[in-house]
């Protein structure tokens, strides 16, 4: 689960960066990633990315440092 979310946390601003490419990382089936992610957190692992990159953006956000367009572009 760490490395999952590892590998989201480095590939935030990738925009190319999908479900295939995290479970091909974390060495399982899109499948097999899916099921893991639905029995352990209850959600996808579509929304699982969508979570994390929502919840960095909320932290760069409330620093304050980043224009909401410089947020969107590091999280894209």
């Amino acid at each position: 689960m760490r490395r999952a979310m590892d590998l989201v946390e480095e590939n935030l601003s990738n925009p190319d960066f999908t479900v295939e490419l995290l479970a091909s990382e974390v060495g399982m089936s899109r499948v097999q990633l899916h099921r893991k992610l639905t029995a352990l957190l209850g959600m996808s692992a579509s929304s699982f990315i969508r979570e994390i990159k929502l919840k960095r953006a909320a932290e760069l956000l409330t620093k304050g440092q980043l224009t909401v367009s410089e947020v969107m572009y590091e999280v894209n």
